[in-house]
C-alpha cells in the first residue's frame, strides 16, 4: 500500500524514524547506532525525502542494506510532479551540473556557423 509524504512527515525521532529514498519509504529506525554517518544526520532527515543527500554520500553497500528497511511506495500527491529518482537517473538534472553553468550542448547538432570545427571560423582559407 502506498505510504503518502504526511505520514512519513510523522515519524522524525530517533525512536520512529521513516525516510523517503528515490520515491520508496524506509523505516530506518533500527539504524541508529549503527550509521557510520552518525544518528545526528538520520535525525536531520527524519521524516523527509533525502534522496539527494543519499544519493551523494552512498554507494552500493549502502543501497544494497536498503531492501531491509523498505516499507512501502511513496504514493504521490494529485498534481505532484514526479521525483527525478522516479525515472531513473537520467531523468532528473545533472547532479554534477550547477545553476548558471548555460545551456546544455546538444550532443546531435552540429557545429554553427562560423565555428572553427566546420572550417569557416577564423583561419579559414578564404575563395
Amino acid at each position: 500500500m502506498p505510504i503518502t509524504e504526511a505520514e512519513v512527515a510523522k515519524h522524525t525521532t530517533q525512536e520512529d524514524c521513516w525516510v523517503i529514498i528515490e520515491d520508496k519509504v524506509y523505516d530506518i529506525t533500527s539504524f541508529f547506532g549503527e550509521h557510520p554517518g552518525g544518528d545526528r544526520i538520520m535525525l536531520q532527515y527524519a521524516g523527509q525525502d533525502c534522496s539527494r543527500e543519499f544519493v551523494k554520500f552512498h554507494f552500493q553497500y549502502a543501497r544494497s542494506l536498503l531492501p531491509d528497511f523498505y516499507i512501502g511506495d511513496l504514493k504521490k500527491a494529485a498534481g505532484s510532479l514526479l521525483s527525478p529518482f522516479a525515472m531513473g537517473p537520467s531523468a532528473g538534472p545533472s547532479l554534477g551540473r550547477r545553476r548558471g553553468d548555460g545551456p546544455r550542448p546538444n550532443p546531435m547538432a552540429g557545429p554553427l556557423p562560423g565555428d572553427p570545427a566546420n572550417g569557416a571560423g577564423a583561419g579559414a582559407a578564404q575563395g
